[in-house]
């Protein structure tokens, strides 16, 4: 009797990523690329793979929870960032690598970089959030300036552990200044600048107040810190409303 061959196949399936994810094939050892779309703006991804973390034929993906598409699922994670840590204006994002055997890796054994490019308008000040069920933890943050992948572009860079679902949000203040029984050349007794950047302190304007000359800003309506001395000693790091001051003109009689 002539013994039997067995001819075992094995399937890969290959593994669907949820609608709205981007994916990209680990072809090399260097930056793998990708790029995700979220109401209407295209955004690149990138993740550093020169020291050969991820084996090629690995999947790069992204998926961004878009608050307007995906708001049942933006909130769930809106909802588990630490109360100190939240800001409406954040991009949350999904992000993992698949190996050739359809399973994600989760910690990794050396860090990665990843890169993000973030919206247009937003500056310097990037804050990044890993979010955790338990205990959020803000994960230090970088901008770069590419030429590529699409031409001179900034990015948000993190040095990743391990992947989760992460934000990132511009860091912005809004500041106040109130005229303290003044008014401001709009007629107006309150200014407000809605994010705050350095170089305004150069222009701001003076409020005018019958029989008094302006003096400066200060955190408070009596006593408190001049604007100057807060602006070098902490910086603008909170929203916060500086009053103007003005001191008595006295006329004396002839």
């Amino acid at each position: 009797m002539k013994d039997k061959k067995i001819l075992i196949i094995t399937l890969k399936i290959k593994k669907e990523y949820p609608s709205g994810t981007a994916v990209a094939e680990v072809t090399s050892y260097d930056v793998i690329w990708l790029k995700e779309e979220s109401n209407g703006q295209i955004f690149w991804f990138g993740i550093d793979n020169s020291n050969g973390v991820f084996t090629k034929g690995s999947h790069f993906w992204v998926r961004i929870i878009s608050k307007d598409i995906d708001n049942e699922e933006w909130l769930h994670y809106y909802n588990n960032i630490d109360k100190q840590l939240k800001n409406d204006n954040l991009l949350i994002f999904l992000i993992g690598v698949t190996n050739p055997n359809q399973e994600e890796y989760t910690m990794l054994n050396e860090q990665v970089k990843v890169y993000i490019q973030h919206p247009d308008d937003w500056l310097e000040e990037i804050q990044a959030i890993c979010i955790n069920e338990e205990n959020d933890e803000s994960v230090y943050s970088e901008i770069v300036e590419l030429d590529y992948p699409s031409g001179k572009t900034k990015f948000t860079t993190l040095n990743l552990n391990h992947f989760s679902p992460y934000a990132i949000y511009e860091e912005k203040y809004q500041v106040k200044f109130d005229a303290n029984g003044g008014e401001f050349k709009d007629g107006a007794n309150v200014f407000t600048i809605e994010k705050w950047e350095n170089e305004y302190e150069k222009d701001l304007e003076k409020p005018t107040k019958d029989g008094y000359k302006f003096i400066g800003y200060f955190t408070e309506k009596i006593g408190g810190t001049s604007f100057e001395k807060y602006l070098a000693e902490a910086g603008i790091d909170n929203d916060v409303t500086f009053y103007a001051r003005g001191e008595e003109i006295i006329i004396e009689d002839d």
